[in-house]
């Protein structure tokens, strides 16, 4: 395990409350929406269960379902999701985006929901649970001989066809997509707020390109809780943003092969970032066999997961293990992301 204080952390920032309100207003309208459950508590920690989010095995849903919806939004003339579904129920688009699993499941999931077609670039080496659930949601697979950052640089390339629109949970320079990933991370703020103010003295998220972790900071910024430590978990041989907050700035890696297999990404998220570089208290790094054991000891408590969805578990476990602050006393939420075989 790895341990680093971002040193440009700040507790001053706020933002306005009502995109919580319309977020979760928008979800609420979904046929398939219901409240993901908090209650299941292990000790002073309370878990976020994501794993049967709408049936898609994880939260990203919340994130590609707004974001969509935010791109059609004037279009459409609705603030719900009927007036989003009749509004592509005229109309024929291919929805582009890249994954290295559980945004794929969900963009396909959503788009066969408004009977859209799907494309998803993931690389060669996505576990077949993933692929399974996205063919059986009617997409088109494309493998990349590549990671996730290359699968990016392939769905960006549709960018800008016609009756195509590209969906992705990144941004970075030249891409020109900033508002689309900025809206997933709206979206991923529902995860937070549906159960009313929640007021955490920490909370530990995984880290991909940062899209949760930049929305538990918004969240917390929206509801004046600046107190709120948010720790961030990666696999400790792929730890881009750990880099990143190191350095101060957005830093490329290139990983090796890790378990955590929705967290391999080379470079955080502009979007993200802009969140992320002042708004996380600090990063923890784990290694494969830290996370085994976390995935094993929540499965033991009745929590399902994959090992993505247990990477948070057991960074809090390093994170208490090595004592680096003491937490007695303290209300600590820890997401369980996914579900995976």
């Amino acid at each position: 395990m790895l341990w680093d204080y971002n040193k440009n952390y700040s507790q001053l920032m706020t933002e306005d409350s009502n995109i919580l309100l319309g977020v979760l207003q928008f979800h609420r309208s979904m046929t398939d929406y219901y409240t993901a459950t908090l209650e299941k508590k292990i000790g002073e920690v309370y878990i976020k269960d994501e794993s049967d989010r709408m049936g898609t095995g994880s939260f990203k849903i919340l994130g590609v379902s707004y974001a969509i919806y935010k791109l059609y939004e004037k279009m459409c003339h609705s603030n719900n999701f009927n007036g989003l579904k009749d509004y592509f129920d005229k109309r024929k688009t291919t929805f582009v985006t890249a994954s290295d699993g559980n945004f794929g499941i969900a963009m396909s999931y959503f788009c066969k929901l408004l009977h859209q077609e799907c494309r998803v670039f993931i690389p060669q080496t996505t576990p077949e649970y993933y692929v399974n659930k996205m063919k059986i949601n009617k997409a088109e697979i494309n493998f990349v001989d590549g990671n996730y950052d290359e699968c990016v640089e392939k769905a960006n390339e549709y960018n800008g066809k016609e009756n195509v629109s590209v969906i992705l949970d990144t941004s970075k320079e030249g891409m020109h997509m900033s508002d689309i990933a900025e809206n997933v991370i709206n979206g991923y703020t529902t995860l937070f707020a549906e159960k009313g103010n929640q007021y955490y003295d920490y909370i530990f998220v995984p880290a991909g390109v940062g899209g949760v972790a930049a929305a538990a900071v918004k969240y917390n910024r929206c509801i004046g809780n600046s107190a709120c430590k948010i720790i961030c978990v990666e696999p400790i041989n792929y730890n881009s943003l750990q880099k990143s907050l190191i350095n101060g700035y957005l830093t490329q890696i290139k990983g090796s092969n890790t378990l955590m297999n929705g967290l391999k990404c080379g470079c955080p998220s502009e979007a993200a970032w802009q969140y992320i570089q002042s708004g996380v208290y600090g990063s923890i790094s784990i290694s494969d066999s830290e996370c085994i054991i976390g995935k094993e000891e929540l499965e033991r408590k009745g929590i399902n997961t994959g090992y993505t969805g247990a990477s948070a578990y057991a960074g809090y476990k390093a994170f208490c293990h090595e004592e680096i602050e003491d937490l007695k006393g303290k209300k600590i939420l820890i997401l369980n992301t996914e579900y995976s075989e």
